[in-house]
């Protein structure tokens, strides 16, 4: 399907409003331990880093991991239509 210019602009601006609809997010995984839970991610510098999870935010952890994941399909959705916007604008 040959998609014209305004129409790829469309799909970014329909993108956009997702990726802003997308609120707190946390990076990273959970992993149950002996005596809970812990959440393992990389910082800035690329450091794993560990951090104690209490047994009642374990639920809450987990959406925000899933907020982060929609969030970065969402960004790589909008780099991929930049690239194919970029082919149209040869």
């Amino acid at each position: 399907m040959a998609k014209n210019k305004e129409s790829v602009l469309g799909m970014i601006r329909r993108e956009t409003g997702n990726f802003s609809k997308t609120k707190r997010m946390l990076k990273g995984s959970i992993s149950k331990i002996k005596n809970g839970f812990i959440l393992t991610y990389k910082n800035s510098d690329n450091i794993t880093k560990t951090l104690y999870i209490r047994k009642d935010k374990v639920s809450e952890t987990k959406i925000l991991i899933q907020n982060y994941n929609k969030a970065k399909q969402i960004f790589n959705r909008i780099l991929s239509l930049n690239i194919e916007l970029f082919k149209l604008d040869k």
